[in-house]
């Protein structure tokens, strides 16, 4: 049995609490110089040692009583943990002699209400007791913990925290407190012990850390140090308990159980255990900082300031009060953006129980998500591609589907999966190098191999294709023509699946023909149906669909004599993305709802969101735009409880497509657009997604009253919309819908749905940037507006927005406006502008106007996504 069966710093040995001792020594050393300190300074410097809970609070108060061991002089008086016996201020001296003097609980007599001097006379006995104990110059330090709920229940009242303060500033006094508290006590200068003691933290573990924490465990229990694999485990645990000593040591048993549920269920526990802590701290935050916090929570971690702001249909000002709030309490933090050319930084929940708790009370109340659901994100590091395999198989040959669904949406790949508090691509890829170059330093050929394969998955997930070949085929050559066959054909998988990523399906066809020739003479069904699979979806990508669609039969044929409905569902969404290509909507339709069925008896809600979004562009392909919409909610019902981004992305832009090109609306335009923002593109032409259905988004947010939220998002995300063929569209787009909605709702109704949109773009810093789109508006609006007073209207509004940047624009649209209303009057353009003048007439023959307005040349509308699995 562990030692840390039952954790409990108190009942620890003093040798355990010195052998386990991690990552506090600084802290430690300058908590002994102010003790050593208080040996003769008075009055004494009191200390207050503040983190959250599961911190080590209670370790380093028992670090310090056995540092303080031998030093004469000095005694330290640890209060219990709990303190239910303390109700009036006397009782709490009365504990402190009690420990001192080494007496039992069960020996203090039955204490009765105390009378008036009780405080004093508690304090003459308790000066008596330490002259007693340690001598008339001898300091006792007392550790209590839970010191802000002790002030909170027993010194609450000011003649109380006067008493206290009396007695801890003495200038006679030789009582040192060192508490423990979740929050600093003192910030208000009217508090009674405000600036009595010197705040200490306890800072987060690093990896390093947790990692040197479990290696002492080991070394107790006689142990080998980690290495490996099981390094790498460890090194998953440390990552998912985001600094937190506690999570870390509820883990460890999963170290060498590797029981996944046993881990859930530790958790589960932990949570129960700290839920009337983390309601308080929900309590202790603003209305405002909680919807902030649920906003982040329900929409998925990490995020910036900026899409939050546009997922509660805010600005960055609304809610930058309450995002302050959760930063300086720590109950977000933040880093660097992953996305390419991403400047904002992005945020999540600091501590990763809180927001597991959170998940659980919340949006889960009910416990209808398996249990595993719920720590998705740890078992996404800490099992190997093949124990996720394994442990998919074990549960599904026991019936229970939604688990094994939990390990096959893992086994699809993190290449679309954002979990909270997940490993990002980026780190999964820094971790592996690092275990690469350990291996490598050690002469461990066999974890340099693990750590290749590892490495090869990470870049192909970071959608690092190039790297990622010439990481697996270094794997292939390691392996030599003898190694093991499993691997061998996996590693050709996966080259050939980033061949087809990188748009080289000639390649990854030639590579994916020796996987499937290599399974074969293996008999290895599976990687047989697997690398059909992938062979059917690179002859799609060639418009090779008739070739496609054979293969693809195929590989079902393989993947039904296996019984898995994963891999057919996979390989029927293919057939039908391939009929669609081929313009069999019909057909497709009916083989993508047989898709649909298998994933949703194989419980996979991300081939199930899959096949319905498949559906969904099939229907809106045949006209059938309203049924495509429907379809397409449901898919991305489905993306949002998978947890994938990408998918969520792809049922979003589709979403804008087909309710714009049906004249639908759309009630969350702005959402849908935010939400292809927040998708980290795989490539080009994903990037371009945004920019691609900004003019969807307009069409469908101006007369929706959105104006002033989609400008939000593209002010936020500037160099995005930069593509001036796709600004010069989305403007069209924009003007179009203002000329409808004036023909249909008059000027004021069009002139109150774009101006919002001009004033949050012109509100950009111009120093920065141009105001993105905004031009192509002036111009578009010049190009198709028929109303006078509304080009004016407009004239007016950027006159006062922003004059100088936009100086030719305004002037542009005056003059047009005039035009209008003297169309056979020539005096009224030689009046303009020469440059003005020669824009208006080339507008009057509906010609294309100058770069001056255009301000770039247009490039070639960018080649739609071709499908692939």
């Amino acid at each position: 049995m562990s030692l840390l069966k039952r954790f409990n710093p108190y009942t620890l040995s003093d040798e355990v609490v010195d052998a386990l001792a991690t990552g506090r020594g600084e802290v430690l050393h300058d908590a002994l110089a102010e003790i050593e300190a208080n040996r003769t300074r008075r009055p004494a410097q009191h200390i207050l040692l503040v983190a959250p809970r599961g911190f080590g609070k209670s370790f380093f108060l028992r670090m310090v009583q056995n540092a303080l061991r031998d030093r004469p002089g000095i005694g330290f008086a640890l209060l219990p943990e709990e303190q239910p016996n303390i109700v009036r201020p006397a009782l709490f001296l009365s504990e402190i002699r009690r420990v001192l003097e080494g007496r039992t609980a069960a020996e203090v007599g039955v204490r009765r209400d105390l009378g008036p001097r009780a405080w004093e006379d508690a304090c003459t006995a308790l000066r008596a007791a330490i002259d007693e104990r340690l001598g008339p110059d001898g300091l006792l330090v007392v550790g209590v913990e839970n010191f802000d709920d002790l002030l909170r229940d027993v010194f609450a009242d000011p003649a109380a925290g006067q008493q206290l303060r009396g007695l801890l500033t003495r200038e006679d006094g030789r009582l040192m407190l060192l508490g423990t508290s979740t929050t600093a006590v003192d910030g208000d200068p009217a508090a009674p012990l405000y600036q009595a003691y010197a705040p200490f933290e306890l800072r987060r573990w690093g990896e390093e850390d947790c990692l040197g924490f479990f290696d002492r465990i080991r070394e107790r229990e006689g142990r080998p140090l980690l290495e490996g694999a099981a390094r790498a485990r460890a090194r998953a645990i440390a990552i998912f308990a985001g600094g937190s000593p506690r999570i870390a040591t509820v883990l460890y048993e999963v170290l060498e159980s590797r029981d996944a549920e046993s881990a859930a269920a530790a958790l589960d526990a932990l949570v129960d255990e700290l839920s009337d802590y983390y309601r308080a701290r929900l309590k202790a935050l603003s209305p405002r900082a909680r919807a902030v916090l649920d906003t982040l929570l329900r929409q998925g971690e990490p995020r910036s300031q900026s899409e939050i702001a546009a997922l509660m249909g805010a600005s960055q000002a609304d809610i930058a009060e309450p995002f302050r709030e959760l930063l300086t309490s720590e109950t977000l933090s933040g880093g660097a953006s992953e996305r390419p050319g991403a400047r904002d930084s992005v945020y999540q929940v600091t501590d990763r129980l809180f927001a597991h708790f959170y998940r659980l009370r919340y949006f889960d109340p009910e416990g209808r998500q398996p249990r595993l659901e719920r720590i998705a994100d740890f078992l996404a590091g800490f099992f190997t591609a093949e124990e996720k395999q394994a442990e998919a198989e074990k549960l599904r040959s026991a019936g229970r589907m939604a688990e094994a669904a939990v390990y096959e949406r893992l086994l699809a790949g993190p290449k679309h999966l954002v979990l909270p508090g997940g490993e990002t691509p980026a780190a999964r890829v820094a971790a592996s190098e690092a275990r690469l170059a350990a291996a490598r330093r050690r002469g461990d050929r066999e974890a340099e191999l693990a750590a290749l394969f590892d490495l090869g998955d990470a870049l192909g997930d970071a959608a690092r294709h190039t790297a990622a070949i010439e990481t697996l085929r270094d794997a292939l050559a390691m392996l030599g023509a003898d190694g093991d066959p499993r691997r061998t054909l996996r590693a050709l998988r996966w080259i050939g699946w980033s061949q087809g990523r990188m748009g080289e399906p000639a390649a990854a066809i030639s590579t994916l023909r020796e996987a499937l020739s290599r399974a074969e003479a293996a008999g290895n069904r599976r990687e047989q149906a697997a690398a059909l699979r992938l062979l059917g979806w690179s002859q799609g990508q060639m418009g090779e669909h008739a070739a496609a669609i054979a293969t693809l039969r195929e590989a079902l044929a393989r993947a039904e004599a296996l019984g898995a409905r994963r891999e057919q569902a996979a390989v029927l969404r293919l057939t039908g993305l391939s009929q669609g290509a081929m313009g069999e909507h019909a057909a497709a339709i009916a083989t993508l709802h047989d898709a649909q069925a298998r994933a949703e008896a194989a419980g996979d809600l991300l081939k199930q969101a899959e096949a319905l979004c498949a559906i969904g562009w099939n229907q809106g392909q045949m006209g059938e735009h309203a049924a495509a919409t429907a379809t397409l909610r449901e898919a991305l019902a489905r993306a949002e409880a998978a947890g994938d981004r990408r998918e969520q992305a792809e049922a979003s832009r589709f979403l804008l497509l087909f309710a714009s090109r049906g004249g639908l609306g759309l009630p969350d335009a702005v959402d849908r657009l935010a939400t292809l923002l927040g998708h980290k593109a795989e490539d080009e032409n994903e990037s371009e997604w945004p920019a691609l259905y900004l003019d969807h988004a307009l069409s469908l947010a101006l007369p929706a009253g959105q104006g002033a939220a989609i400008g939000q998002l593209v002010l936020a995300h500037a160099d995005r919309f930069t593509d001036l063929f796709m600004a010069n569209r989305a403007a069209g787009a924009a003007a179009g819908r203002i000329m409808a909605l004036v023909a249909s709702q008059g000027r004021a109704a069009a002139y109150g749905a774009i101006a919002p949109l001009l004033q949050v773009l012109a509100s950009s810093d111009p120093l920065a940037a141009p105001p993105p789109l905004l031009p192509h508006l002036a111009m578009a609006l010049a190009e198709q507006a028929k109303d006078p007073p509304l080009l004016r209207d407009i004239a007016d509004l950027l006159d006062r927005l922003a004059p100088q940047i936009l100086a030719t624009e305004i002037a542009l649209l005056r003059a047009r406006a005039i035009d209008l209303e003297h169309p056979d009057d020539p005096a009224a353009l030689e009046r303009s502008d020469p440059d003005i003048a020669a824009a208006i007439r080339r507008l009057r023959g509906t010609q294309e106007p100058e770069a001056l307005f255009r301000r770039g040349k247009p490039k070639a509308a960018p080649k739609r996504r071709k499908k692939g699995g």
